[in-house]
């Protein structure tokens, strides 16, 4: 008699077209539904014009909601937001509000997979110290303003899983745990490699990101102005967020006239389609390239990095060989404008990186071709016998 699929409780905050929820999506859109039995709670009530709560849905998963929840007050109390005594006595009171209205259900899963460190701590005193619980990393400790494991308790087992290898120095101090590694992966059905535009006088530089003071845009404006003395280019910022916070940089740089906010673009396949860019310039950690990154790279558009690790990933040429030629990562201005402007000069060398970093992220970051690895964790996590022991699909 075949054993009942693995019931498993994915956590996240909200819906929104961030990288956690399209993480959450693509996992979920993947995963064999003949073996996992998924559901989905989400902390801060069900929000249906959300991005990817439609997509969700439309998978027939069943989404539940904590409700009430505690407002986020980081917008008018930030310094109070990141103490840890607030964090400490916000997350208690939402793990009594879980424990409270959905103890039953949290206990009735044998694995809940907490989508970011946050969503963890938010229940952490709701959930059982036996409990299956796996814990997926989306953020590096030097992003945060804050120490975000001060709260992890040393007399319990973490499960983490990650896609940086670096974060093995994040929980280090903790005594019991052990860290999974599994790359970004996405669904590529269907992507097509798209033309790069001929060679111009007037090269289009694109930045995919979200406009936020974490994400340190300054040494891109600076390439830029740089670059913009050897060719006539333009800039076009693409994400959501206020600009106005990057107002001041463009003014002092004097590039004004040459740069674009484009705003939000949620189909960025359409945006590499129709907007005409010669490449692309986001951002990097070491070699580890966020959803953005690896959606646009699998169109074969040209990019560059610029790398916002920390310590110890700033080798562009050890980059350069971990990804065959494929991921050029700096954290020097003019290696940066120099290796975009040889490019920019030379089109068969900038539709070789485009081809060589389509060929890098289908091979490393198909979901269909990692996705197994994934459901192989959440067996043993929940004790049972890993699929190749117990027959493949």
């Amino acid at each position: 008699m075949a054993e009942p699929p693995v019931r498993i409780l994915f956590v996240i905050n909200q819906f929104h077209q961030g990288g956690a929820e399209r993480y959450l999506f693509e996992v979920c859109s993947a995963l064999d539904r003949r073996r996992f039995d998924v559901q989905i709670l989400t902390r801060t009530g069900v929000d249906r014009t959300g991005f990817y709560y439609q997509r969700l849905e439309a998978l027939g998963i069943p989404i539940h909601a904590i409700r009430p929840y505690l407002p986020d007050i980081r917008r008018f109390a930030p310094s109070l937001a990141r103490s840890r005594p607030y964090r400490v006595a916000r997350n208690r009171v939402s793990s009594f509000l879980a424990e409270r209205r959905l103890a039953d259900l949290l206990r009735s899963f044998d694995v809940v997979a907490c989508m970011q460190l946050e969503n963890f701590l938010a229940l952490q005193d709701a959930l059982r110290d036996h409990q299956h619980v796996v814990i997926h990393l989306m953020s590096n400790r030097f992003q945060y303003t804050y120490d975000p494991y001060d709260e992890l308790r040393q007399d319990r087992h973490y499960r983490f899983v990650s896609f940086n290898t670096s974060q093995g120095d994040d929980i280090r101090s903790l005594r019991d745990y052990e860290l999974f590694q599994w790359p970004l992966s996405m669904d590529f059905t269907g992507y097509p490699q798209l033309p790069i535009p001929p060679a111009s006088d007037r090269p289009k530089i694109g930045i995919v990101t979200r406009l936020s003071r974490e994400k340190p845009l300054e040494p891109l404006f600076q390439s830029f102005k740089d670059l913009s003395t050897r060719v006539n280019a333009t800039l076009h910022v693409y994400g959501g967020g206020d600009p106005a916070i990057f107002a001041e940089e463009i003014r002092r740089l004097g590039i004004g006239g040459r740069v674009t906010f484009e705003g939000h673009r949620p189909n960025l396949l359409e945006m590499v389609a129709n907007d005409g860019l010669s490449m692309c310039w986001l951002m990097s950690v070491g070699a580890l390239l966020g959803y953005a990154s690896i959606e646009v790279a699998a169109s074969g558009m040209p990019m560059a990095f610029w790398n916002f690790g920390s310590p110890g990933t700033s080798d562009t040429e050890r980059i350069r060989q971990e990804t065959g030629g494929a991921v050029y990562s700096f954290d020097s201005i003019p290696d940066l404008v120099g290796f975009s402007h040889a490019r920019l000069t030379d089109h068969a060398a900038l539709v070789e990186l485009g081809v060589n970093l389509r060929r890098y992220v289908l091979t490393n970051h198909d979901i269909h071709r990692n996705i197994h690895i994934l459901e192989n964790y959440y067996l043993e996590a929940s004790g049972r016998p890993r699929l190749e022991d117990s027959g493949s699909r």
